[in-house]
């Protein structure tokens, strides 16, 4: 048909994605409830009849100069999604859609240990109030869930194993962020017991000091900007 053919291929093309969960926040806003329409017509559909469906990615659609992400429904839907400013030429996908091959890898780290770094903000870090947990705290991932509260990063979780019905998650990290974004866990000890007593306190007191070694001033301070 025309439109297939005014499609245009992207890097995502051929790759299967997951619509995610999200917040009651996020469900409620404008942009996500008009911001993905049919194919061939402006008629928008809200957001929550989309949330939970697979599909794959087909490529750019250009009409009156706007740029869409095309996404074909599993039951041959076709819709699509006009990016906002940081998601064209291909720069981001919209932060609500899951690529599956991302949700494979974070699977794989199920049943694995991992050393909590930023937990101070609930877009990287969610549990409930009264939950101690601390940076560097070891933790065990009993499993992914897919939801995003905001945020500019993939809405993949992992689950923490917990001793209450309540199991917090942190963010799915991806490849290890070396500049610009925080790393949300580390997945080897942080604090390995060579580096000696002090230096260790002085790291999980946040402070640096001149002759630590890169590694050493951004697991205490982070990454730089």
């Amino acid at each position: 048909s025309l439109d297939n053919e005014s499609i245009i291929k992207n890097r995502w093309s051929g790759e299967a994605v997951l619509f995610s969960d999200v917040s009651s926040q996020i469900l409620k806003q404008k942009y996500i409830n008009r911001g993905w329409t049919k194919l061939n017509k402006n008629k928008s559909i809200p957001y929550f009849k989309l949330k939970r469906q697979e599909g794959i990615i087909l490529g750019n659609y250009y009409i009156n100069q706007n740029e869409y992400l095309v996404v074909q429904l599993n039951n041959g839907k076709k819709y699509k999604w006009e990016k906002s400013q940081w998601q064209v030429n291909d720069n981001a996908l919209p932060e609500h859609l899951c690529r599956i091959k991302d949700l494979d890898q974070a699977k794989k780290l199920s049943g694995k240990n991992i050393w909590l770094n930023f937990i101070d903000e609930d877009t990287s870090f969610i549990s409930l109030p009264g939950m101690i947990y601390n940076k560097f705290k070891k933790v065990k991932i009993i499993g992914t869930r897919v939801y995003q509260n905001g945020g500019k990063d993939w809405p993949i979780w992992l689950v923490i194993e917990s001793n209450n019905d309540f199991n917090p998650m942190v963010r799915y990290n991806g490849d290890k962020k070396n500049v610009g974004k925080q790393n949300y866990y580390f997945d080897k000890q942080p604090l390995p017991k060579i580096w000696g007593d002090d230096l260790i306190f002085k790291i999980i007191s946040g402070k640096i000091s001149k002759g630590m070694s890169d590694e050493q001033v951004r697991v205490a301070i982070g990454n730089p900007d």
